[in-house]
């Protein structure tokens, strides 16, 4: 952050970070009487008159000038607005709308798409008492593209609209769209599938690139929003892309960023997506055409459309936590320190790990996240959000948008990570695991996957890769994280607050920790430890949610953080499916039957308690029995290399048992059940 720069906390207080004497204070070009006192590393100095954000005010000091920015005074809710932002067209006019209190003037400059090296028309925009500035022209500009131009303290600044909902390439230009025109080119508007519950869903975790840039996809392009269709087919004839997914059996996908990022769209670098530019805007490296700033839009609107006519929900993985810029992002061009979190030493907050943080607890900061995720809704029929880093959004902003969004879509997903990167100085409470209670929000169990693997990356091992007294952890997890009993209690009070899984995109894949921390054992065995860890997950209670490619035993080469590592280490190679195809049926075959069994998906912890009782958790071992009104499910995870043997009257059909499911039952056991080692045995009993 540049040293020169007060910060205007109130009507008539400044404070500024030096040491140095204070000589003048000139306020739009007149000096006026003050008085300052030195606190630490702090000048305070009280101004004798009242000035506004508005007023142009420079601190002459022995040695050096400070340019005044509004500080705390944006906080006291004089300058808060819910105005709608953006551009907006009539059939005769267009009007700009930015929020952007301070000591200067705004432009809007409009350029043909033909040029935009010169603009065709100059705007000048006023601001109303709360810092909103507008600007209109009598002419509908509908497919022109514009900018701010900022003039303050001498300098001149430009920057795209970060309300703005379309763009051209890069980000370079905001472009003005009508989406009710938009709406018109689309196909009727499709819905993803009718849960009756959340803890109906399974969850696929995926990147467009991911699915889609390997050869072996089968697609007509690589990595971009049209590649996921129908009819696309392996080198072997196998299913991929939409028919992979539904064959699959997964409810919903969720796609990793989508929102437009800091990169080159017409490169071919290989990127994650948390790098957030323009959140309004879907990212042009995944169109056919990223210089058309429509093509985007129609194609992502049309993937989703495409994913719903097949039943299957979209929810985005959104990243409002920080932004890729600081001081060269468009909030900080338009509002100088509002946006961001800083320290007591006036630097830039860091709990994201990016260089910032944005300040949710802020109300046009709040106001900014709930207009953009309302726009996804209303505007892609997108079917719910995972939030990056979600302790940094904190507590009373995600309830507050929990309840905003139900009031468009009653069944939206909301999910996320519960902790943060690094320490903040957010002025609310951090959204870590426990705050989710009650609020219809979920939160990633963490707990459940470093005791079914390990912790992330290094040599530890878990249940699942045969570590000892870690079953009770494991527990936890099968009872949805619940207060289940004096000794099985964990962080939720309802099971639809949990997300249940043991890989995602970060780290390494479950299939090469389970290689890094069990290195000597022989590969049928690490298979069956895989499909161990996975098999939990979609019988516990819960949300499960699987990391693409899992379950075709998904390598990145051991990379522990993939973000930068190219198509080749990141891509899904769809022939491992084929390889492996007696570990992608058994995951598949886990899915239909969890999809089957109401048994799996208990709606409360009341009828968890009621329901499920678990028998055993010691030695390598958890057995436990849900009981229904006409049958019993009994489950046994053995991690151990043992056959094992439980006694239980009645006639059991097992359905699941040795990286095989058949709904029919494999076979018939009567008093006694025969478990094999490193595996999951299900069995169902009529009542």
């Amino acid at each position: 952050m540049p040293e020169n720069i007060a910060f205007l906390d109130s009507n008539s207080e400044i404070t500024l970070f030096t040491r140095e004497k204070i000589m003048n204070v000139i306020v739009n070009g007149d000096l006026v009487l003050f008085s300052f006192s030195q606190i630490g590393d702090f000048v305070s100095i009280k101004l004798d008159r009242v000035i506004t954000p508005f007023d142009r005010v420079i601190i002459e000091g022995e040695k050096e000038k400070y340019k005044v920015f509004p500080g705390h005074i944006l906080l006291n809710g004089n300058y808060d607005t819910d105005e709608k932002l953006g551009n907006f067209l009539s059939y005769n006019s267009t009007t700009f709308k930015v929020w952007a209190p301070g000591p200067q003037r705004i432009f809007v400059e409009i350029f043909s798409m033909d040029d935009l090296e010169k603009s065709v028309y100059d705007l000048v925009m006023e601001n109303d008492k709360a810092g909103v500035w507008m600007a209109s022209i009598k002419k509908q500009l509908y497919g022109y593209a514009y900018r701010y131009r900022i003039e303050r303290y001498d300098e001149i600044i430009y920057t795209h609209d970060p309300y703005g909902k379309a763009c051209t390439l890069n980000s370079e230009f905001s472009y003005i769209i009508d989406f009710e025109k938009i709406r018109n080119k689309d196909l009727a508007i499709n819905y993803g599938p009718h849960l009756k519950s959340p803890l109906e869903a399974i969850i696929y975790e995926a990147h467009i690139d991911d699915l889609t840039h390997s050869w072996t996809s089968g697609t007509k392009v690589y990595g971009k929003y049209d590649s996921l269709q129908n009819g696309t087919r392996t080198p072997l004839n196998s299913l991929s892309g939409i028919d992979y997914l539904k064959k699959l059996g997964i409810t919903h996908i969720h796609l990793m960023p989508v929102q437009d990022f800091s990169n080159d769209e017409i490169s071919e670098d290989y990127n994650w997506g948390y790098d957030p530019s323009l959140y309004n805007v879907p990212e042009g490296i995944y169109s056919n055409n990223p210089r058309d700033p429509e093509k985007r839009i129609l194609e992502l609107k049309g993937l989703i459309n495409k994913l719903h006519e097949n039943e299957i929900g979209v929810i985005l993985d959104v990243v409002y936590n920080h932004t890729f810029q600081t001081e060269e992002s468009c909030f900080q061009k338009l509002v100088p320190y509002y946006y961001y979190r800083l320290t007591q030493n006036r630097e830039f907050s860091n709990g994201s790990g990016c260089g910032n943080e944005i300040a949710t607890e802020r109300y046009m900061v709040r106001k900014f996240i709930i207009d953009s995720l309302k726009h996804w809704i209303n505007d892609y029929n997108v079917d719910g959000f995972r939030f990056d880093l979600m302790g940094l959004m904190g507590t009373n902003t995600m309830k507050i948008i929990e309840e905003e969004l139900r009031k468009i879509k009653k069944n939206i997903f909301l999910y996320g990570e519960p902790w943060t990167a690094g320490s903040t100085t957010m002025q609310d409470r951090v959204f870590f695991k426990g705050e989710q209670k009650g609020t219809g929000i979920a939160v990633f169990n963490d707990d459940l996957r470093n005791a079914l693997k390990g912790y992330l990356d290094d040599y530890s091992k878990g249940f699942v890769t045969g570590e000892k007294d870690r079953e009770l952890e494991v527990a936890k997890g099968i009872v949805g994280e619940i207060n289940y009993s004096r000794v099985i209690r964990g962080f939720s009070t309802e099971p639809n607050e949990v997300i249940n899984y043991c890989s995602c995109h970060d780290n390494m894949t479950l299939w090469d920790k389970v290689l890094k921390s069990t290195p000597h054992m022989y590969f049928e065995e690490h298979k069956k430890r895989a499909a161990l860890a996975i098999s939990i997950v979609l019988t516990s209670q819960g949300i499960p949610f699987l990391h693409s490619g899992s379950e075709m035993l998904r390598t990145k080469a051991l990379e522990e953080n993939s973000y930068n590592s190219g198509h080749f280490i990141n891509e899904l190679n769809y022939l491992r499916k084929d390889f492996y195809e007696d570990y992608f049926r058994y995951i598949s075959g886990l899915i239909q039957l969890r999809k089957n069994e109401s048994l799996f998906k208990l709606k409360t912890s009341l009828e968890i308690r009621k329901r499920l009782s678990i028998i055993h958790a010691a030695d390598g071992k958890i057995v436990y029995i849900i009981r229904g009104k006409d049958h019993e499910i009994l489950i046994i995870h053995n991690s151990t290399n043992g056959e094992y043997n439980i006694e239980q009257s009645g006639n059991w059909r097992i359905v699941a048992q040795d990286f095989k499911v058949d709904m029919n039952g494999l076979k018939f056991e009567t008093g006694k059940i025969n478990c094999y080692p490193v595996s999951t045995t299900i069995g169902i009993k009529n009542i």
